[in-house]
């Protein structure tokens, strides 16, 4: 089977017609047509048949190297781990990326990494509890005004914590504008430092390699804060209580760490 037919059967097809929509319009055109930016999320748990020094040991000896030590596509990527009470059969470990454009997702360069997994990787997935994985375009990051900055997911000095969420919300500009209020709200919250607001494109589910009905997300959210204390404070609950939008799943995180890649120049 060849990755387009792949794409076809699976549930990238939404990103594979932006893709084609990209190619052809690329053809007519003299100049390049800019796609926007995108953003990989991957939320993961090793069962009890995958120890956690494999688990650690395929992302950082495998996995992370072959998309940023190679792919000039990928800008960042770092790894959280979760500090809030995880459930039975939720995600303790959460993949973020930056992305240069959302037509990476049907790339030859890319779905081919998913297409020919190694003997290890293909052992792991069969033993993750579960792996929830979300692709979207990158809709900005909204600063609190006077917060010192960060790195985001960059090598450097990357976001500590994290607070995510999925949210079903305002459509269009109207949901930059819910989170230009979040973040304007957030002067009020104690080392709240921004929030970045991602449109889903597309999410894909596997429960020890199995494939399952996926997640359903209109945006993900990722809100930055200063400390754990900070991010596990109830100040931010409040202010989005106040907006429009359905908000679940949510989750708070540590930094594991964040990797340099080739795209920054620092790649090992």
């Amino acid at each position: 089977m060849t990755h387009w037919t792949a794409l076809r059967s699976g549930p990238f097809e939404a990103i594979r017609k932006q893709w084609l929509l990209y190619a052809v319009l690329s053809s007519n055109n003299t100049e390049q047509i800019a796609m926007p930016p995108g953003f990989l999320a991957v939320l993961t748990q090793p069962s009890s048949s995958l120890s956690l020094a494999d688990f650690h040991g395929w992302y950082e000896e495998e996995h992370i190297p072959l998309r940023l030590n190679h792919l000039h596509a990928f800008l960042s990527g770092a790894r959280y781990e979760a500090i809030d009470e995880t459930s039975p059969g939720e995600p303790g470990w959460l993949a973020m990326y930056e992305i240069d454009d959302t037509s990476t997702f049907a790339a030859p360069s890319y779905t081919g990494l998913r297409e020919k997994r190694s003997a290890r990787e293909t052992d792991v997935m069969r033993r993750l509890e579960v792996l929830v994985r979300w692709t979207g375009e990158d809709l900005g990051l909204w600063p609190r005004e006077g917060a010192v900055p960060t790195t985001g997911l960059k090598i450097g000095q990357p976001s500590g914590f994290v607070v995510t969420h999925v949210l079903d919300g305002p459509d269009g500009e109207a949901v930059k504008t819910w989170a230009e209020q979040v973040a304007g709200g957030g002067k009020t919250v104690k080392g709240f430092v921004a929030t970045r607001v991602v449109k889903v494109l597309e999410g894909g589910q596997t429960r020890m390699g199995a494939v399952v009905a996926p997640d359903q997300a209109k945006y993900f959210v990722i809100h930055e804060f200063e400390s754990e204390e900070d991010a596990d404070s109830e100040g931010l609950r409040k202010i989005i209580s106040n907006t429009s939008g359905k908000v679940d799943k949510w989750r708070v995180w540590k930094l594991h760490k964040a990797y340099p890649c080739v795209a920054q120049g620092n790649a090992v």
